[in-house]
């Protein structure tokens, strides 16, 4: 599977982050989705919220990266900015972000990459993973 397309109204929540193997990545997330009835948030009372819950048509998925460069993972609660390109749902690429140019000039890195790097980010609720790689991720419903 080359990308990962979610459910309507679905958003993902992080089970799992790992090295399987050096410099590997292996993330599993599931989809979540609104259920319930909206509810206000005991320490924000002005704020109403739908739960959201993986359901019986919830899927899981595992993102693996065989060769990565970097990853960093965020409180989704902290993230101040997102690069318009990174918003959104689901895992999204860009040739172009700070954190690419944060980890761009290594001279290392340059002979060890098979290519251009990418980051990659996957938004979750309650998380953020970044993934920079020359390669993109190897997609599965587990």
């Amino acid at each position: 599977m080359r990308e990962l397309v979610l459910q309507p109204e679905a958003s993902l929540e992080l089970l799992e982050i790992g090295e399987p193997d050096t410099n590997s990545l292996r993330v599993v997330a599931i989809e979540v989705m609104p259920n319930g009835p909206h509810q206000s948030i005991p320490d924000a009372p002005t704020v109403i919220a739908t739960p959201v819950t993986a359901t019986e048509a919830s899927r899981t998925f595992e993102v693996l990266w065989d060769n990565y460069v970097s990853y960093l993972v965020e409180n989704e609660s902290y993230v101040v900015t997102m690069d318009p390109a990174l918003s959104g749902r689901g895992l999204k690429v860009t040739s172009s972000s700070a954190l690419l140019d944060f980890v761009a000039p290594a001279e290392s890195l340059a002979r060890a990459v098979k290519g251009p790097l990418q980051h990659w980010c996957l938004v979750c609720a309650w998380h953020v993973v970044h993934v920079i790689s020359a390669e993109p991720p190897v997609i599965r419903i587990v």
